[in-house]
Formats: C-alpha cells, sequence, structure tokens
C-alpha cells in the first residue's frame, strides 16, 4: 500500500514467509524475512480504515553460513505483525487482528559473522512496526499471542558481537 487506502477489507488466511539460505561467499550483509503482515505487508504513507485479519502470522529465516563464508550482518525475520508488518509513515485506524505472529531465525554458522545479527526485530499483535513521525495506530487492537524466536549453532570460533532479539508487542512491536 503505497500512499493509497485499504478501508473495509479483510483477510483469513494463514501468512507464512520463509527464506531458506546456504552461503559460500563473502557478503557485506545478508537479508532475511521482511515486512509480512496479515493483510498488508507494507503500508507506506498510506491508510488502512475498518478492516480485519484473522490468520496466523508467521515469518522463518533459516540461514547457514558455510566455512568459506564471511558477512559482516545478518538481518534476520524482522517486521512481523498479525495486520501490518511495517507501517511507515501510514495509519492504521479502527481495524484488528486475531491470529497468533511469530517470527522465528535459525543460524548454522560455520563460517565468519563479523559484526552483529538483527534478530526478531519489531514483532506486535496487529503491527510489526511503524516507522516514521506521521500516521500511527488509532482505535484497534489485536488479541492474538504473540513470539519471537532465535536459535544461533556455531562450530567455529568466528562468532558475531550482538545477538539483538528486541521489540515484541501485543499490538505494536
Amino acid at each position: 500500500n503505497y500512499q493509497g487506502g485499504i478501508e473495509n477489507s479483510y483477510a483469513t488466511g494463514r501468512v507464512i514467509s520463509t527464506l531458506n539460505l546456504s552461503y559460500n561467499a563473502t557478503a557485506p550483509n545478508m537479508n532475511g524475512v521482511n515486512k509480512v503482515g496479515g493483510l498488508v505487508g507494507v503500508n507506506f504513507g498510506g491508510q488502512v480504515l475498518n478492516s480485519h485479519a484473522t490468520g496466523n502470522v508467521r515469518g522463518n529465516f533459516n540461514f547457514t553460513i558455510n566455512s568459506a563464508a564471511n558477512v559482516d550482518y545478518v538481518y534476520g525475520t524482522n517486521k512481523v505483525g498479525g495486520f501490518v508488518g511495517d507501517g511507515f509513515y501510514g495509519v492504521t485506524d479502527t481495524s484488528y487482528a486475531t491470529g497468533a505472529v511469530s517470527a522465528n531465525t535459525t543460524i548454522w554458522n560455520d563460517g565468519q559473522v563479523n559484526t552483529d545479527f538483527t534478530v526478531g526485530s519489531f514483532v506486535g499483535g496487529l503491527q510489526g512496526n511503524h516507522n516514521g513521525d506521521y500516521g500511527g495506530v488509532l482505535n484497534s487492537h489485536a488479541s492474538g499471542v504473540v513470539s519471537h524466536d532465535f536459535t544461533f549453532n556455531s562450530d567455529t570460533i568466528h562468532t558475531p558481537q550482538y545477538f539483538i532479539k528486541s521489540a515484541g508487542g501485543g499490538l505494536l512491536g
């Protein structure tokens, strides 16, 4: 939804976004599953009004860093919401979500990760994230269970400096 409007709409099915990667080379960063929502993935400056989503929403990122790989940053499952994944300057009003929301990231590291991970960030029952000074969430609610899990497995001494698992909320991540 790019600066448009969605009104009096609904979604009832499950939303599952899965990315499985195995990496063998050098890369500045790797991006996992991002901006997943029960009705809208990204609401960029638009309006979503009088709408709802009732299905479960799940984002899964499974990443293997093989022994020859050298990666600077790994961004795992991010911005997952029961209704809107990422509300970038967008408005969500008089809307609701009832399904469970989960973000799962599994990393198998046999190579080298130079700096950090951002994993499972911004997971919410209604909206995964709200960016920007404008817009927001008004007169809306969510009732599903919210979870985000991170598993890191490493057989090498080259492990990242930071593990970040942040911003999970019943309404807004």
